[in-house]
């Protein structure tokens, strides 16, 4: 086709092609111009200056202005982080002393306990003492077996350990701040 075309009829392709385009571009600008409501407090708007636009020439005393203030905000910003890690670490170790209370007095309470008990097989035992030492033994036999059952009982002491393996796996004995207490709780369990 484009061998046997003349001259002229390029252009004549090429101005109805402009046409076309004219025409497409005319009806886009007549949409447009239809969306578009005149509004005359958009016309009367004040134009103010972008903040980051510089259209003069600033001082060295705004720059330092403008450090200074970065900086006090990060500074400030590390100081908040700071105290409030600070405030969740008593937190957690006033959590961890309590539990740790929590787990001496059950210990305690088991241990008196185990101490009544072992009174009770104390005084039972200088009984069957006493029954064995006698003459007749085949007359308090039924006695004898009696103080020998207490003899089996008992159970043995399991510290309540449960703060201080928490303590030890999460790392939690950096938060005890006093020394004398950290070094108490490890020499008790231990």
């Amino acid at each position: 086709m484009a061998e046997n075309t003349e001259p002229g009829d390029e252009t004549l392709e090429n101005s109805k092609i402009n046409e076309q385009q004219e025409l497409l571009n005319e009806n886009i600008f007549s949409v447009e111009s239809e969306n578009i409501i005149p509004n005359q407090e958009t016309e009367n708007m004040e134009v103010h200056k972008h903040p980051h636009l510089v259209l003069h020439k600033r001082k060295w005393t705004e720059y330092l202005l403008e450090f200074l203030m970065l900086f006090l905000a990060v500074f400030l910003g590390f100081v908040a982080e700071n105290i409030r890690e600070n405030s969740v670490e008593r937190n957690r170790e006033r959590d961890y002393m309590k539990s740790f209370t929590e787990d001496l007095q059950s210990d305690s309470i088991f241990l008196f306990q185990r101490l009544r008990l072992t009174n009770e097989t104390i005084n039972h035992v200088d009984s069957l003492m006493l029954l064995l030492n006698i003459a007749n033994k085949e007359q308090r036999a039924n006695d004898i077996y009696f103080f020998f059952s207490f003899l089996g009982r008992g159970s043995r002491f399991n510290v309540n350990d449960k703060t201080v393996i928490q303590l030890r796996n999460a790392g939690g004995m950096r938060l005890i701040t006093n020394k004398s207490v950290a070094d108490s709780i490890v020499a008790y369990y231990s």
